[in-house]
């Protein structure tokens, strides 16, 4: 069928190679080097990375904009773009790893694949020819190491399976950043550690090199997946010096430019900087033997970054453009070329560099004018324009195992979406009540399953009713229209949707036009009347990944289940913060405060997930010790060096004096009233006593006991009528009651401890105490007549102070000093502070931003 005049306009002049299949996009009028017995028969190299998004220094000055490319550093890289090409504006065919590797290798749209289309499901059909097969059988010796064509059955199959993988000397730059942390855990250098790990690649493609005849023309496909998720949290600031304070201001929109999302992106960067480190390998390997200028060197992606919004599994361009950097033997170097291109335009490339025909079925062209052009910019006036789509990503993503499709069209000015099902939700089904941060950060099955685990999923689940956050949300999982559309000169971003707007109609009716006939043209089943998407094999359940799912979405929505309680975990990095660890206490949002972390004096702040950023610094030589949150957002400080008690108002970092007191021998533990009155322990350590105080709303400080042994932990029970109180050195728990005009009535005895040290005491909604039992590493649960119900075993022989937070403020931190970390754990009744929160209007911006 000769494509219709709409698929002409895309880019899809008549040829060769349509005449042979069904809407073909064909060879483009600039004219090619003639191919057999002519074509150049370089070798190639490809380096093709899981997850690499359009992320390389050699983009930061392209992008007209502050962005992450600013940040990230990859000089191999940035040396392929001063040698050769760059393509600005590189896309895939599909934003998931599988159907955007079936088109790449057969040169296809990812809908002309079969099972190929989509991600778990996927069943290679034979049939379909590729470029490695192609190129093998015109003399070219192959070899690849890691991931090719996966997952999908048979694994790699369109590269011929494993018969020529190169992995006996290792497979752990897969995952540099793991593998180099466990080598750094173990007293290597940080340098050596990635070399170590980097030395298998060298040596892997080192056989390679050795197993064939010098003349034998070779194409090698390196396949990385180190940019995949998981990674080591915090090993782009440890193992690759990527500040995440550096990105501030420099993140696209729908990512929050918070600590936690700065330090997930940081750790992404990191990986990218891995993939650099491993072209740098091979690039140092050719040229080590001579052969780098007989080579083209290509690299890519298979699509943008996993786990946030609006990448991986998204038409927009954080999910579908990608780098694409060449060096071409005998090139010119430092080109920047224009021209729209996808993938699979490398498939009939590298035939063409081989000098094999093009099969029929091909849509793709060959990208060899472009990169034997003398200049840069556009060089083929009919690539105005690509194609991106998607189908099937997780099988279980939605309840039914149904599909969410897109198809999108890119210009340079514009990108219209067409959202086929937009009932679906787009990434997956959405929580079915409370989910715990940390199986979100975790695992992808949770919730929203087509976008991977991640600390940055993790942040805004949690902050889904965040009035601050939820245009943020909305952009990553809320359902979407029918029709998007996107005016790129005034929104590269692409987050202000400009459908339905009369003063569009007329570009959104074109763009539309083209899109819809280019596709029929193509024969993509998407638009036929019953497409093959919405039917048995395309939604078959995936068995494994679908047990897999509802084992984690039972575990998360039931997070208080009897096995998951009370079992003692680490939330942060072991020597994050100082042996002066304390605090620490949640703000309504569900972030986590606690002092001293890195160095003295300061406020650190915790995302569900573990990442830890400074929040503040207390002024001069204070140092911090019990923190409070007031109903408005208020954050108290107590400093038990200088004898302060300060306060940070929401939305500020800016400690004020509320109190000081030379009587004080310092303020300790703090603990909050219902009206906003704090109440202040205060040991004497060296003397062995301790004092109480209260301070009012206007910084009045009051002593309410004398003669005391070393007071710490305190709080205030649910129906504010007690004050409860322990004795560190002592080991007492006191409860006083509260009188009408404040002041404490005569104390009685709750509970003696035979052994061991106390440190904080939190109350749950019971009137339950929750006390820190020092030296002997546990958390003791008492009822307000002293009975202990449980101790719980928080990993370290030196908890310091406690708090309740979580969804559903059921979850408990514990400072450890033993090693400077916070540990947390579930449990069965919410903590007091959950009730103190539940009637209060949501503070404005403020302490947890």
């Amino acid at each position: 069928m000769t494509p219709t005049a709409p698929a002409r306009r895309l880019g899809f002049p008549v040829g060769r190679i349509a005449r042979l299949a069904c809407g073909a996009m064909l060879l483009s009028t600039v004219a090619i080097p003639a191919l057999g017995a002519d074509a150049p028969r370089w070798n190639i190299l490809f380096v093709f990375a899981d997850d690499w998004g359009r992320y390389a220094g050699c983009y930061g000055g392209l992008d007209g904009r502050p962005t992450i490319n600013d940040v990230v550093k990859t000089p191999a890289v940035d040396r392929l773009a001063r040698e050769g090409v760059v393509f600005r504006n590189a896309f895939v065919s599909a934003p998931s790893c599988t159907p955007c590797r079936s088109a790449l290798l057969s040169g296809r749209h990812f809908f002309q694949c079969g099972r190929g289309a989509i991600l778990q499901g996927a069943i290679w059909d034979g049939s379909i020819p590729t470029y490695p097969g192609l190129v093998e059988q015109a003399g070219y010796r192959l070899g690849k190491s890691y991931k090719v064509w996966s997952p999908g059955t048979p694994a790699d199959a369109p590269f011929g399976g494993q018969a020529h993988a190169y992995e006996k000397a290792g497979r752990r730059p897969n995952d540099i950043s793991e593998e180099a942390t466990k080598l750094v855990a173990a007293g290597v250098d940080p340098t050596a550690a990635r070399a170590e790990v980097l030395g298998e690649m060298r040596d892997n493609f080192r056989v390679f090199l050795a197993d064939g005849a010098a003349d034998t023309p070779w194409h090698f496909f390196c396949g990385p997946t180190t940019t995949h998720r998981k990674w080591v949290k915090g090993s782009g600031r440890r193992l690759w010096g990527i500040d995440p304070e550096s990105l501030t201001g420099k993140l696209p929109p729908f990512l929050p430019d918070v600590p936690e999302v700065r330090e997930d992106v940081a750790d992404y960067l990191g990986e990218v900087q891995a993939v650099d480190a491993i072209i740098g390998v091979l690039v140092a390997e050719l040229e080590a033997r001579g052969m780098l200028d007989r080579t083209l060197v290509v690299v890519s992606g298979d699509h943008g970054m996993p786990g946030v919004p609006r990448g991986k599994c998204n038409v927009y361009d954080h999910g579908s453009a990608v780098p694409l950097v060449a060096r071409v033997p005998g090139g010119r170097g430092g080109r920047v070329v224009d021209d729209f291109v996808t993938l699979p335009d490398l498939c009939p490339t590298f035939l063409d560099i081989a000098g094999v025909p093009h099969p029929p079925g091909l849509s793709a062209r060959s990208l060899l004018p472009q990169l034997t052009a003398a200049g840069g910019g556009q060089i083929d006036p009919a690539r105005d324009a690509v194609i991106i789509g998607r189908e099937r990503h997780v099988a279980a993503a939605r309840d039914d195992h149904s599909p969410y499709p897109v198809r999108a069209l890119r210009t340079r000015d514009w990108l219209l979406v067409r959202n086929f099902h937009p009932e679906r939700p787009p990434m997956g089904m959405p929580p079915q009540g409370a989910v715990d941060p940390a199986e979100v950060a975790a695992e992808t099955y949770t919730v929203y399953a087509d976008m991977d685990g991640s600390p940055t999923k993790a942040w805004l689940v949690a902050h889904a009713a965040d009035p601050a956050w939820r245009t943020v949300h909305d952009l990553a999982f809320a359902k979407r229209p029918a029709t998007e559309l996107y005016d790129l000169r005034v929104d590269p971003w692409q987050v202000t949707n400009l459908a339905g707007r009369p003063e569009h109609a007329a570009t959104e009716a074109a763009l539309t036009k083209r899109l819809l006939d280019a596709l029929a043209a193509a024969g993509d089943p998407r638009v036929d009347e019953e497409p093959i998407f919405e039917r048995s094999p395309f939604t078959d359940p995936n068995p494994a990944a679908a047990q897999k799912q509802a084992r984690r979405q039972a575990r998360a929505a039931k997070p208080d289940a009897a096995k998951r309680l009370f079992e003692a975990e680490p939330l942060t990095a072991e020597g994050a913060f100082t042996p002066g660890i304390e605090g620490p206490a949640c703000d309504r949002t569900g972030a986590l405060f606690a002092v001293n972390l890195a160095r003295e004096g300061t406020i650190g702040r915790v995302s569900p997930t573990g990442s830890a950023a400074v929040f503040l610094s207390l002024p001069g030589t204070s140092v911090g010790n019990g923190i409070r949150f007031g109903a408005d957002g208020t954050m108290f400080i107590a400093d038990y060096v200088n004898h302060n008690v300060f306060a940070v108002a929401p939305g500020t970092r800016e400690p004020r004096l509320l109190a000081h007191d030379d009587r004080m021998n310092q303020p300790n533990d703090l603990a909050i009233a219902a009206d906003g009155t704090l109440y202040a322990s205060d040991p004497d350590w060296k003397a062995g006593t301790g004092q109480l105080w209260r301070i009012d709303r206007d910084g009045q400080t009051t002593r309410l006991a004398a003669g005391m042994g070393t007071t710490n932990g305190i709080d205030v029970s649910p129906d504010g009528t007690t004050l409860y109180v322990n004795e560190s050195v002592q080991r007492n728990v006191w409860a006083f009651p509260i009188l009408p005009d404040r002041t404490l009535g005569e104390k009685r005895l709750v509970k003696r401890f035979p052994d061991h040290g106390f440190d904080g005491m939190r109350c749950d909604i019971e009137g339950n105490l929750h006390v820190t039992r020092y030296g002997k590493g546990t958390v003791a649960v008492l009822q307000p007549d002293g009975t202990v119900v449980r101790e719980i075993d928080v990993l370290g022989k030196k908890p310091s102070n406690i708090c309740f937070g979580g969804p559903d403020g059921r979850t408990v931190y514990v400072t450890e000093v033993e090693h400077t970390r916070v540990v947390r754990y579930r449990t069965d009744v919410p903590g007091l502070s959950s009730i103190r929160w539940a009637d209060q209007a949501a503070p404005a911006e403020g302490s947890a931003r």
